[in-house]
């Protein structure tokens, strides 16, 4: 056995030890547990009874204790104590001491909020699956709670998809395979998450249709409205603008119905479709104003703010920026408002003001929350060859994914003046793998086709 492996155990027997002591202790009777709190006097064995009674409502409360609430010490009040003191790292001792029932009260906190969030979640998955099951496009999605997760027959994927794969690997057996796979996944948040990355490969594949079936696998009605959104963008980066509306459209949830709708509009700004974009923000914007939440208004408005100056729109960009600037500066804690002005830098630096987004950071202190809008302020000062204020302020980035987005972004403009297009296509080939790999599909896809074209350049 190593060291450290036997420090540990002789950790978790010490802690078992001392937890044995007072629950001996407490299991021998009113004699023995008034030894632990050292007072044999009328008041003192007061005292221990109301002690002994926090410590069963306490233990009962975390579901540990289901005895009466008496005062006295029981087995069964020794059993639950065991149990707590055992899994927890904290050493307690031996006696009902003040260290012990705060480290009590403190699981008993945690223990609630667990139970909240787990009874909002229920609620919630409830009232998504309701919004969803009132549209006909999205009822068929739903799947009835006594059915369970199991999909139909015809859509069943075939046995041994994985083995298959192996033999000869192709995307349609992997996805076959990688939903197979998720049938063996127990927990149902996990189960439905990793549903719902197979839906994100599926709708980037060109698959909606399988897409549509995975996400009817899913249990959970608020995961479901997050694989529409999924399933919209993801069409829209195909350029398959008329199924992503329909997709976007039918999401019964504001929030992600916007997100579908802005990532509909950027992807036709890159088509060329000015237009098209347009309209779809004039209709975007009026539900981004009914949102109650003033960090998703911020969020939203400026990514309105970049798509309209995209669209050679600045007069309405300005108006979009300065709305959220104003959401952001409502907001009562001082992490949010650090979140809601990174969205506003970042769209700054979108809009090629670098300068304005990096004065903002300073100015409001925020540059450790605003990791995003540093790597797009570096972005914007590469774009506008400024290579030196690129770099330095890549360097200020310490979050290891953001900090690679800027690297990437550093490199581009440099890869684009190379004469030779052999040269281009290979790097640019890179920066799309590198994009990909940072959560960015658009742009990888972007890069991946500029490869493509510099490679069909080459004479021979």
């Amino acid at each position: 056995m190593s060291q450290p492996d036997s420090c540990r155990l002789r950790g978790r027997l010490r802690r078992t030890a001392a937890a044995l002591a007072l629950a001996v202790c407490l299991a021998a009777g009113p004699g023995a547990a008034g030894a632990a709190v050292s007072d044999s006097s009328p008041t003192g064995q007061a005292v221990e009874d109301a002690r002994i009674e926090t410590l069963q409502r306490l233990l009962g409360e975390l579901e540990l204790y289901r005895g009466p609430l008496d005062g006295r010490p029981s087995a069964a009040l020794s059993a639950a104590l065991l149990h707590f003191q055992q899994s927890t790292a904290i050493p307690l001792g031996s006696e009902l001491t003040d260290a012990l029932f705060e480290q009590l009260e403190a699981a008993l906190r945690m223990h609630r909020l667990a139970r909240f969030l787990a009874t909002l979640g229920r609620e919630q998955s409830q009232q998504a699956r309701e919004a969803l099951l009132s549209q006909p496009a999205t009822r068929d999605l739903v799947t009835p709670p006594d059915a369970g997760t199991s999909p139909d027959a015809k859509e069943t994927p075939r046995a041994g998809a994985v083995f298959a794969c192996l033999r000869a690997p192709t995307p349609d057996c992997l996805i076959a395979a990688a939903v197979e796979a998720s049938h063996a996944i127990e927990e149902p948040r996990l189960r439905d998450w990793a549903l719902s990355e197979i839906v994100k490969a599926q709708a980037r594949a060109g698959t909606s249709d399988s897409a549509r079936a995975t996400i009817r696998r899913i249990a959970d009605g608020r995961q479901i409205i997050v694989s529409l959104r999924d399933l919209a963008t993801a069409q829209a980066e195909r350029r398959d603008v008329d199924a992503a509306r329909a997709t976007a459209d039918s999401i019964p949830d504001g929030l992600a119905r916007i997100e579908a709708m802005l990532a509909i509009t950027a992807r036709q700004l890159e088509a060329g479709a000015g237009d098209g974009a347009r309209t779809g923000l004039e209709l975007a914007v009026p539900r981004i104003d009914a949102l109650s939440e003033p960090l998703q208004r911020a969020a939203l408005r400026a990514r309105v703010a970049s798509l309209r100056w995209r669209v050679g729109d600045p007069g309405a960009a300005d108006a979009s920026l300065a709305a959220a600037e104003a959401d952001a500066r409502r907001m009562p804690s001082r992490d949010g408002r650090a979140t809601g002005l990174g969205f506003v830098a970042t769209a700054l630096a979108e809009m090629g003001r670098p300068a304005e987004a990096m004065r903002l950071i300073a100015d409001s202190r925020i540059g450790d929350a605003a990791p995003a809008a540093l790597a797009a302020a570096a972005g914007a000062a590469a774009r506008a060859r400024d290579p030196v204020e690129a770099g330095r302020v890549a360097e200020l980035i310490a979050e290891p994914r953001f900090r690679a987005v800027a690297l990437v972004q550093l490199a581009v403009p440099r890869i684009d003046a190379l004469s030779e297009p052999l040269q281009r296509a290979a790097l640019r080939a890179r920066v799309a793998s590198l994009r990909w790999r940072v959560g960015d599909p658009g742009a990888a896809d972007a890069s991946l086709a500029a490869a493509e074209a510099d490679a069909r350049r080459m004479p021979s």
